[in-house]
């Protein structure tokens, strides 16, 4: 090419923070060159192509976040740059249809003030989300996942019903012909190696007795064993690092009503601190304990002080930092220790609802979700009379029906609602929303698991999600606020279609003291549903609640104390407080 560049139909330039130049070309990736003021050719010191990973020669446009990462946009979607990377080490990450871009081609990159990255294409605009979730479903052979847990050797793994043929052969997708959601999908048991899924189904297990349940009925237990729970009892399996290893691997015990379970359909499965196996069945409902000394199950449905089996059904299990163990039922919450259970209801302070699940944080606090009564915080478990502190929508929850919940290695609880996970900030109090905007998987979240690297995964029922929390993560500043509308008794002002962040109003008479003024802010943080305080100067003592309505009403009663207002400040001004 002429003075030796490797193309001459350059689409970008670009200057990134050090000072290094780049450029863009349409048939030959991009390079890095120097040049200087003399008007010699410049200088090409390194060319990225598709040698080096890039997914295409055609490079639309080169950019840098404010964080420092690299963006290149090409006719085959983005790719994320690492410019520091070693010649063996991996130099683009590249996002595709695949990924859940909307449209193979990216023509543009940009950056907002949350930190997204936004995608200009010929079929529209798509955000790629600062901390946003990479999610698989039916591209990748998923139905649902209900369950997502871990191996030793670290992989990640579920249960889950997936597209495929009764061996296990996952379809393409809709491409296949025999694809029907209906009637070719199978329950199996998967591994993830950071690529790929691998499913299996232990050769020594029908496929008509895997059962019904498919959530939190496999477990790993502390020496390594693996138990699964299926409409047969509960399979135990020998240890392995390897989950991949049950297809072929013979139980070391099948444990059925003979043994001692209370029925043949697996509700739960727990192991304790002390080793011991809890499994709750359902049809006729009961639970055990499994001893390991021993090896024999105890049958704990009709302990004194507990909910009659015929009623009620042991449909979780937890522990807290003191080792007691805690079964949630329909009805309330039981705690055994010493020996015993105390059960615990509305009576003693426990909001109502169907306890659905456990978790014990760092801080030794034990979070509770609930059916009907959002999340519960027992800040000392072990009390004689533990205080039950309660999270409902009016905290800032999407929903009061809350099922998994799971911490991150900041601190920050995520539950499971009706609506999708909400993520509380323990220290505020504060509440963020995850949707399907955030790259989410459709559907109610089943299962919610935090692997040893930190990433969070969500299991749905339409899909799996993967979530890494950022360990580095910045205040957010609040979005800026606009004046979208203000009528004075009732006569509509006339404000800017695009908002104002003040208006200035003439003197008031005494009968026109009823104001209305709307109001609206714009986040593109992932899981910022917006939700609002204000206050009027001069009237309100304080700021509001937080609501997500964006219009406030004030009747002014006395045209002085409007004047006053009016004066001690010029104008109708709008501003925030950060709760983030």
């Amino acid at each position: 090419m002429r003075d030796g560049l490797p193309d001459v139909n350059l689409h970008d330039l670009f200057e990134d923070h050090r000072g290094r130049l780049w450029a863009a070309t349409r048939a030959h990736g991009f390079f890095l060159f120097t040049a200087d003021d003399s008007h010699a050719a410049p200088v090409v010191v390194r060319t990225y192509a598709e040698r080096d990973g890039l997914a295409t020669m055609w490079v639309a446009q080169l950019f840098e976040t404010s964080d420092h990462r690299f963006w290149v946009a090409t006719n085959r979607g983005v790719a994320e740059f690492f410019p520091e990377a070693g010649e063996r080490e991996r130099k683009f990450k590249i996002y595709t249809q695949r990924s859940g871009l909307l449209y193979y081609g990216v023509n543009m990159v940009n950056e907002d003030a949350g930190g997204n990255l936004w995608l200009g294409s010929d079929a529209g605009a798509m955000k790629l989300a600062r901390d946003g979730f990479i999610s698989y479903g039916e591209q990748d052979g998923l139905l649902s996942v209900f369950a997502t847990f871990g191996d030793r050797a670290g992989r990640v793994c579920f249960r889950a019903a997936i597209f495929g043929d009764e061996h296990g052969s996952v379809f393409e997708g809709a491409k296949s012909d025999l694809w029907h959601p209906l009637t070719n999908f199978h329950t199996r048991y998967g591994r993830f190696d950071g690529r790929s899924f691998t499913w299996l189904k232990p050769n020594l297990i029908k496929e008509t007795q895997l059962g019904w349940v498919g959530e939190m009925v496999t477990l790993q237990a502390r020496n390594g064993e693996w138990w699964l729970g299926t409409g047969q009892g509960v399979y135990r399996f020998p240890a392995s690092d390897n989950f991949a290893t049950l297809k072929r691997a013979r139980p070391l015990a099948v444990y059925t009503i003979k043994e001692g379970l209370t029925a043949s359909q697996v509700f739960r499965l727990f192991e304790d601190s002390r080793g011991g196996i809890w499994a709750s069945a359902i049809l006729p409902n009961g639970f055990a304990r499994w001893d390991r000394d021993g090896g024999t199950w105890h049958d704990f449905s009709n302990a004194p002080g507990l909910p009659s089996p015929k009623d009620d059904l042991a449909r979780s299990f937890g522990e807290d930092r003191d080792g007691n163990v805690w079964v949630g039922f329909n009805t309330g919450a039981a705690r055994y220790g010493d020996g015993g259970f105390t059960f615990f209801n509305t009576t003693d302070g426990l909001p109502p609802g169907s306890v659905m699940n456990f978790h014990t944080d760092r801080q030794g606090r034990l979070w509770i979700t609930s059916a009907r009564s959002g999340l519960i915080r027992v800040d000392d478990p072990g009390a004689q009379r533990p205080v039950f502190i309660n999270y409902t929508t009016a905290q800032g929850l999407s929903s009061n029906s809350t099922e998994t919940v799971v911490e991150d290695l900041n601190g920050y609880i995520y539950v499971s609602t009706g609506r999708g996970p909400d993520r509380l900030d323990p220290a505020t109090g504060h509440v963020k929303h995850y949707t399907t905007a955030e790259g989410l998987a459709p559907g109610r979240v089943l299962a919610a698991f935090r692997d040893a690297t930190g990433t969070l995964w969500f299991g749905t029922a339409k899909g799996l999600s993967r979530f890494v929390p950022r360990t580095d993560a910045r205040p957010v500043a609040p979005p800026p606020i606009l004046i979208t509308g203000l009528s004075v008794a009732s006569e509509q002002q006339t404000i800017s279609a695009l908002g104002e962040t003040e208006v200035i109003l003439p003197n008031l008479a005494a009968d026109r003291n009823q104001l209305q003024i709307n109001f609206v802010g714009l986040s593109f943080a992932p899981g910022e549903v917006l939700r609002y305080q204000y206050r009027l100067e001069g009237s309100d003592a304080d700021w509001s609640a937080q609501w997500r309505r964006r219009t406030r009403r004030a009747t002014l009663f006395h045209c002085s104390h409007l004047a006053r207002v009016r004066r001690g400040h010029g104008r109708y001004r709008v501003g925030h407080q950060s709760t983030a």
